[in-house]
């Protein structure tokens, strides 16, 4: 009986359909699949210079090779025994033009990734698919996405469920994630990993790569079992067996990481060129990372640059991220900040987080662009919205200085509170060991935000002593235990 258990702290960024997360350490994990949604998102260190009351500067390497994930669910949904009807060919509709799944293989053209879905006209285009073609589970289920897109979680789930009964495996995976906790919450659907378990397992069960990999990201996220990291590298096998590249890539990351076998960087490269073989955009980026840290090979930093580049050009945006720590910092190539400006811009297009946060630090310094503390605001609010913390605990402080909007002590303490509990170590240091540098007035709107918590109880008198500190401790480690850690 295996009892090794996956300890993984991942930080997990969704963006409801193929998941991506990044550690906060130097390399993280990164978990591939379809678990609802999501895109690749680094953590990394942001290093205040001197002479600046706040400047932004992000010091690590982007985000890493990650386990690759799923996606979102329906409570009364039974799991299939038989399947009732198959998708017939029917040419492409409106409805799969704009709420097909890139990745599902029962699609009709090119499909939509999830945040880019025009959600209102999806649901009309796809109920008008459904009423014309009420045999095609196709369509049911992308009905249910286009809703989950319109954040109208109770009819989504129930018409993911049709789709899941009559067979479709992604619609199976979507239900699972629905009601998986490691997924972000779908309204109207309470979570229950049991039931998450049920629609893993009847999608692994039909033999298909994504069925498979959905029972592995079972056991990265422990959902309705303990956390194994042999069983999950055990599913991993089966899927790449169908040529399931995100399983094939998940495989190198565990040999990197020496989860669930020894830790073995040369084994971890060979899988990853398995997976550029077969095209694959996060097999690029991660052989690039190990050329980067020489890893398995020799460090090669153009070889890097040539391999992030093809995952950039194939819309790989934690790719296009690394592009621009490359010429942000001059490794390997000359520092261009305009050229970093530019592939920041380009991964922020594609909705990924760090970016955007990166594109405020420069216009906050005005690097690579002119100075516009305003500009920097706006899209630490975009990568804030996303849960990027490292971008609330900047909110705050230009909340606290008033650089960029309005001065307000209150709302600064708000994102301060916000970026603690998404575990950004600059917010935590800020407040335990330089809350001197805040004014008298956001330390008390802070303590009071801290009371409402219920981690402290003491006076109300903005002096950041013992009592505070230890709350704020509180407050992190408790955020930290209640967050799910794993992903791509």
């Amino acid at each position: 009986m295996r009892s090794k258990r996956i300890v993984l702290f991942l930080a997990c960024v969704m963006t409801l359909f193929s998941v991506a997360c990044t550690s906060p350490s130097a390399l993280a994990l990164e978990v591939h699949g379809k678990v609802a949604g999501v895109q690749a998102v680094s953590r990394r260190t942001i290093l205040p210079r001197s002479g600046s009351p706040m400047s932004w500067r992000s010091a690590s390497l982007t985000s890493r090779p990650s386990i690759v994930p799923l996606s979102p669910s329906v409570p009364d949904a039974q799991a299939p025994e038989a399947p009732a009807r198959t998708d017939t060919p029917v040419a492409e509709t409106e409805c799969d033009r704009l709420a097909a799944d890139p990745e599902d293989p029962r699609k009709a053209g090119p499909g939509v990734k999830f945040d880019k879905i025009s959600a209102d006209e999806a649901v009309r285009a796809c109920r008008n698919a459904v009423q014309r073609h009420p045999d095609i589970p196709r369509f049911e289920f992308q009905l249910g996405r286009a809703l989950l897109a319109a954040k109208q979680g109770s009819e989504a789930v129930r018409w993911l469920g049709k789709a899941a009964r009559a067979g479709h495996v992604f619609a199976m995976i979507y239900l699972g994630n629905a009601y998986s906790s490691a997924s972000p919450q779908v309204p109207g659907v309470a979570k229950d990993n049991s039931e998450a378990l049920r629609w893993y397992r009847s999608a692994a069960e039909t033999g298909e790569g994504e069925g498979l990999l959905a029972m592995g990201l079972v056991y990265v996220n422990g959902t309705g079992v303990i956390r194994d990291a042999d069983a999950a590298l055990d599913w991993f096998r089966k899927a790449a067996a169908t040529g399931n590249v995100k399983s094939i890539v998940n495989i190198g990351v565990m040999y990197r990481s020496g989860l669930g076998v020894r830790k073995d960087y040369r084994e971890a490269v060979r899988w990853f060129r398995k997976a550029v073989e077969k095209g694959s955009e996060i097999g690029y980026a991660s052989l690039a990372d190990m050329y980067q840290l020489g890893w398995g090979v020799s460090k090669n930093f153009p070889e890097a640059m040539r391999l992030y580049r093809m995952a950039a050009d194939k819309g790989n945006a934690r790719a296009m991220v690394a592009l621009a720590k490359f010429y942000e910092q001059g490794n390997g190539v000359g520092k261009d900040e305009r050229e970093a400006f530019h592939w920041y811009h380009k991964a922020a297009d594609e909705g990924n987080a760090v970016a955007m946060g990166n594109l405020g630090g420069m216009y906050y310094d005005g690097r690579g662009v002119p100075k516009d503390p305003r500009k920097a605001a706006e899209w630490w609010f975009k990568a804030d919205e996303k849960g990027e913390p490292y971008s609330t605990a900047f909110l705050a402080r230009s909340y606290e200085l008033g650089i960029g909007v309005a001065k307000d002590s209150r709302t600064a303490a708000t994102y301060m509170l916000k970026a603690i509990e998404g575990g950004a170590p600059i917010a935590i240091d800020a407040m335990t060991r330089n809350s001197a540098r805040w004014s008298e007035a956001f330390r008390r709107e802070f303590q009071k935000l801290l009371r409402a918590e219920g981690v402290y109880d003491g006076a109300i008198d903005g002096s950041f002593g013992p009592s505070t500190r230890r709350a704020i401790t509180d407050l992190a480690s408790r955020s930290a235990k209640q967050e799910v850690r794993v992903g791509n």
